[in-house]
């Protein structure tokens, strides 16, 4: 849904060397190769890279460079804003410390022009709320149709992890985290970084984060959520 940009030479050779990997589908996949050693950036650099923005097409370079490292090198992600194709942005706001700890966090942030939703439809706060009750809806029936909330499953069923989940809507229209409108809509989500054992499983969790991701925030923001009788008849209710 989301055609990703390429990268520039410089920045494609500095994620090649880092993390071993030969691009995606070129082999290598960083299994074993390049200049990694077992130990991830400091707190403070990490912080000090805080708003560099990147694409999603080295989002995807990163996660599939980073197959077979130790699983702490899922931090080297924390800090950077992943803009895809100046639709939505992507960042990690929380990465597990291991398989087993409580799922990593994302938020995505997409401008409201970019979606497909009336301006009427988010013209007052008790509107506002309402829309983004309805794309908290559209967005946990996407994950379930997608199958997205389960872990480990299809070719990846010898991994941990890799579900992807956002908060389930209670019976009433309630202000809530899991997705806010205001000049954005913001969507977040919380998904379990997939491992083999403790090592990363860099090819699914290239695929959760740029194409499962991309594709429920299409279908709940942009496609066929966005009927304007359906949306109406949500918050006018």
């Amino acid at each position: 849904y989301f055609i990703q940009s390429n990268l520039s030479m410089g920045r494609g050779e500095y994620y090649k060397n880092k993390y071993g990997g030969g691009g995606r589908g070129r082999g290598g996949r960083g299994r074993g190769r390049g200049n990694f050693s077992n130990h991830h950036p400091s707190e403070e650099v990490r912080q000090e890279r805080a708003p560099r923005a990147s694409t999603s097409a080295e989002l995807s370079d990163m996660l599939v460079g980073m197959d077979n490292k130790p699983y702490n090198f899922y931090k080297d992600l924390y800090g950077f804003s992943f803009q895809f194709e100046g639709v939505f942005d992507l960042k990690f706001d929380h990465i597990q410390g291991d398989p087993y700890a409580a799922p990593s966090r994302i938020t995505v942030s997409l401008p409201l022009g970019r979606s497909r939703f009336p301006e009427w439809s988010h013209s007052t706060p008790t509107r506002r709320v309402a829309l983004a009750d309805y794309i908290c809806r559209a967005a946990a029936r996407v994950i379930s149709e997608l199958k997205a909330d389960e872990k480990a499953r299809g070719r990846w069923h010898e991994g941990k992890g890799g579900e992807l989940r956002i908060e389930p809507p209670s019976q009433n229209v309630l202000l809530r985290s899991s997705c806010e409108v205001s000049r954005d809509i913001v969507l977040r989500f919380c998904v379990g970084l997939p491992a083999r054992g403790r090592s990363i499983c860099g090819g699914w969790a290239e695929q959760i984060c740029t194409q499962t991701v991309p594709e429920i925030v299409h279908k709940a923001c942009c496609g066929e959520a966005s009927d304007v009788e359906a949306v109406r008849g949500w918050v006018e209710g």
